[in-house]
């Protein structure tokens, strides 16, 4: 999953379903302070989920970024030309 924002820890642990340890061992690149929630994982950041978290944590992005984000990620990968209705 690419993070679309930058993210803490708590947050991918809440949205994603996930405990530390399973966050930690899909991937060990996170530093400490990541890990203690100290840094934020960067936007533009690759993080890797099983899917049933994956999905999850797209659907965060989803709900949290603005109209005019979600139309143009619609229009990007294929998806309708139809405007969203405010």
């Amino acid at each position: 999953v690419v993070v679309e924002k930058d993210l803490n820890i708590e947050t991918l642990l809440k949205v994603s379903g996930m405990n530390i340890s399973e966050i930690q061992n899909y991937n060990p690149e996170f530093s400490k302070k990541i890990m203690e929630g100290k840094v934020k994982i960067k936007a533009g950041s690759k993080i890797k989920l099983p899917p049933r978290a994956s999905y999850k944590v797209e659907d965060y992005f989803i709900r949290s970024g603005d109209k005019l984000d979600i139309q143009k990620r619609l229009n990007s990968n294929g998806g309708t030309n139809v405007p969203i209705n405010s």
